[in-house]
């Protein structure tokens, strides 16, 4: 409804968002991938890590609490490729970084990809991987998956950043004017998905 009344372009429509935003994003990616065709989460959590409402706050702190390969496996047999940047900071508080790990388990499952055995944030190697140390704002790795050629899922850990957006405006809450700059990631993010996106 909301994409009818805003005429978007429903082959160029993501779901981008912080904390709470970003697990709405997810949700949205995994279970809606037909309107969504791409997610950018920061520091959010996997579409249904938590088994109920009262247990959402720990899985914050210590991650999933069910298998958030299989809910991204069911929901991706068949469907679009969805693909996902994840940036999350090592020092957040909040949302624990290892939920990053998990949410990129769950979309490469949704996406096709063999995920392997183990926890929750266990995670196949990349094909492309590099760290980049900035002269200024903080370090951080970046990990890249693929599926037939097709970017997957793209995660980026910020060291030093807590429970915020990176690069954005510092007298708002949850920003870290510090880069990189995490909305000049999703836009570059986005150029690749579109771009490689069929007509």
């Amino acid at each position: 409804k909301a994409m009818r009344w805003r005429r978007a372009d429903e082959a160029r429509t993501a779901a981008i968002g912080l904390s709470a935003g970003a697990a709405l994003a997810a949700i949205l990616g995994v279970r809606h991938g037909d309107s969504v065709r791409a997610v950018v989460s920061v520091a959010g959590i996997a579409c249904g890590a938590a088994a109920s409402p009262l247990t959402a706050l720990t899985v914050m702190k210590r991650g999933p609490e069910t298998d958030v390969a299989a809910v991204g496996r069911e929901a991706g047999d068949g469907a679009r490729s969805v693909p996902l940047l994840a940036i999350h900071g090592r020092s957040d508080d909040v949302v624990a970084p290892l939920n990053a790990a998990a949410l990129v388990r769950q979309f490469l499952a949704r996406n096709g990809v063999d995920v392997p055995k183990g926890s929750e944030s266990t995670l196949p190697d990349p094909d492309h991987a590099r760290r980049e140390s900035p002269l200024r704002g903080h370090g951080f790795a970046l990990r890249e998956w693929q599926c037939c050629d097709v970017l997957a899922a793209r995660l980026v850990e910020i060291d030093d950043v807590g429970h915020a957006w990176s690069g954005g405006d510092a007298s708002l809450p949850f920003n870290d004017a510090a880069g990189p700059d995490a909305t000049a990631m999703a836009g570059a993010f986005l150029d690749l998905v579109w771009a490689r996106a069929p007509a």
